[in-house]
């Protein structure tokens, strides 16, 4: 993967507790993973797979500022 390039943003709707935002999706220069939600929350990540029984069932996201980990899921 040549990393001297960051990817372009993409443009997503999430759902959090219910509620529909809408946020900005990038991989940076380095190779992390990059989320903007409007309007002013900024976050890098390191990402990992979360595997079960040998198939892949979502994502483990790190907070690389505080460490917090959450895992999204596959559906």
């Amino acid at each position: 993967m040549d990393r001297t390039a960051a990817a372009a943003p993409v443009i997503r709707l999430f759902f959090e507790a219910g509620r529909q935002t809408e946020g900005t999706w990038s991989v940076d220069e380095n190779g992390r993973f990059c989320s903007f939600w409007p309007p002013s929350y900024r976050a890098s990540y390191y990402l990992r797979w979360v595997v079960e029984k040998n198939a892949v069932v979502g994502l483990r996201f790190s907070d690389l500022k505080s460490g917090t980990c959450f895992d999204g899921r596959f559906q």
